[in-house]
This record gives C-alpha cells, sequence and structure tokens, in this order.
C-alpha cells in the first residue's frame, strides 16, 4: 500500500470493498441512463490520485443526492474515499486509462483532505491526432 491503509489506483482491484485512497476529484458530472436522456442515473467523477494516475469513479444517483445533503463535493479538492468496489472498466465511454473503476456505495465515506503538496495535475494531453482519428481517448 503507498500509505498504510491507503492504496494508489495502480495497486487497485477487484474482490474486495475496504479500499482507502486519497485522489483529487478532476470532474464530476450527472450521467444520464445510456437509453433515457432525460433520466440521471450515476453521479460519475474523475479521480487522480499522489502518482497522477486517473480513475474513473461513479455512484447511483440517489446515494450522490444523500450525500449532497451532508457534503458538496468540488472539482479541484482533495478527498479520502474509503470502503468501495472495483470493477473492471467496462464503461461505454473511457474517461480515463485504468483498466478498472471505483463503484461507490452507501457504506463508501469521503472526507475532505488537505495535502498542500498533492499534485495539481488534472489533464493529460494527447496528440492532435489521435483525437482527430475519433478514437476512445481518456483525459487522465
Amino acid at each position: 500500500m503507498a500509505d498504510g491503509m491507503w492504496s494508489l489506483f495502480s495497486e487497485l482491484h477487484p474482490g474486495r470493498n475496504t479500499w482507502g485512497v486519497k485522489a483529487r476529484l478532476v470532474r464530476a458530472y450527472k450521467q444520464p441512463k445510456f437509453d433515457n436522456p432525460n433520466f440521471l442515473e450515476y453521479f460519475t467523477t474523475i479521480l487522480h490520485d499522489f502518482s497522477s494516475k486517473g480513475i474513473l469513479g461513479s455512484m447511483r444517483i440517489s446515494i450522490y443526492e444523500d450525500l449532497e445533503e451532508k457534503k458538496k463535493l468540488v472539482e479541484g479538492k482533495v478527498y479520502k474515499i474509503k470502503n468501495f468496489c472495483v470493477m473492471e472498466n467496462n464503461a461505454r465511454t473511457k474517461t480515463t486509462r485504468h483498466e478498472f473503476r471505483m463503484l461507490l456505495h452507501t457504506q463508501t465515506s469521503i472526507l475532505d483532505f488537505v495535502k498542500n503538496d498533492f499534485p495539481m495535475i488534472m489533464y493529460a494531453p494527447r496528440d492532435l491526432e489521435d483525437i482527430s482519428l475519433q478514437q476512445n481517448i481518456p483525459c487522465c
């Protein structure tokens, strides 16, 4: 583990739900259901850890709404996130290069973490040629 009970994203794998990470919230958005754009299904996040590796995180919109009453998640802030599942990243759109994604649930805890030396790398540049080929290019 990277720091006692805290792991880096490169250490995550499916098979347990007691992971703990420290991560910067790069981007957060509400994602509609694929076949019904009028129905919000997930609250989706792009996170990066201390090594600047990115990962996709998501939670059902109902869990996000319960969380939102207690804590406002802010892009750019660093959080300690504990007790989540790790799954294969089989999302229709890949927003990160990581092979897995985090699934946050009712037992997940998200706490503010103030760390002045936490990296601010929020995006990974891509070649224009890659983008113009309309490939599935992740941002982190």
